[in-house]
């Protein structure tokens, strides 16, 4: 699910998650 609506939410959600970034990675 891509929306090219909210960039700052993925940023957001990548910091919260910084210790997932590979599957952050994957989902991008």
């Amino acid at each position: 699910e891509q929306d090219s609506g909210e960039p700052p939410s993925l940023f957001v959600f990548i910091n919260c998650s910084t210790r997932d970034l590979p599957v952050i990675e994957s989902y991008v």
